[in-house]
């Protein structure tokens, strides 16, 4: 290890300057992210290296021994977020992670507002649909966009939100069944609507999304 990365060790880098701080580091520029960066694999080696001492036994005993807490069958575990004006929400079932912004490399002659292209998550080049015109909604416009990682199957899929809310567990007796309308897109690919810190938020059917980047993809 070099002079460089042994004084970035010490100040903790990763929450001080890295990505999760100020971002100031030199090594940012060569590496891109914290997680690919060799102090930081280091660091997590050193954490799994650490000497097993009683106190850590004792630790982990008391943490395994405890009753494991039982999943509420009445509730239902969602992902909440924004598209314009839009909340929705899907089950975390199919949901993978949220990611910042991707670069979308356009497929010649195949991408078009629907369908966007191909971007890079960890080294996977994922399908990027635009949700906010399947579901006829207004394009993003949020300059702090987030991207979210959805799998179905052997298949994964990805595209763009205005914002990212949270991950929650609603009471199925709080989903309420959509408008009997559906002269909106948005409308005919949502299952329930519940409201959550006082926005009306709908949740998509899984299946009819699934179907819809699918038929998307029919050339």
């Amino acid at each position: 290890m070099n002079n460089l990365e042994k004084n970035i060790e010490e100040v903790n880098c990763w929450s001080e300057i890295g990505d999760w701080g100020m971002g100031t580091c030199p090594k940012l520029d060569e590496v891109g992210r914290c997680k690919y960066c060799s102090v930081y694999v280091l660091s997590g080696r050193k954490l799994f290296d650490r000497p097993v001492t009683e106190e850590l036994i004792a630790e982990w005993t008391e943490i395994v021994s405890k009753p494991k807490e039982k999943k509420n069958p009445n509730t239902v575990s969602v992902v909440i977020f924004r598209i314009a004006a839009e909340w929705l929400a899907i089950e975390t079932q199919c949901f993978q992670e949220v990611t910042d912004r991707k670069f979308i490399h356009t497929v010649p002659y195949r991408s078009n507002d629907y369908f966007k292209g191909i971007s890079n998550v960890n080294g996977e080049l994922l399908l990027c649909f635009s949700l906010s015109r399947i579901l006829g909604l207004m394009p993003i416009t949020s300059e702090l966009k987030k991207m979210v990682v959805l799998k179905n199957e052997s298949q994964r899929y990805i595209f763009e939100v205005d914002e990212f809310d949270c991950v929650t567990s609603m009471p199925l007796d709080l989903l309420q069944k959509p408008p009997v309308t559906i002269s909106k897109s948005v409308d005919a690919h949502i299952s329930s609507i519940f409201n959550f810190k006082n926005n009306r938020v709908g949740l998509l059917d899984n299946a009819k999304l699934f179907a819809a980047f699918k038929e998307v993809l029919v050339w």
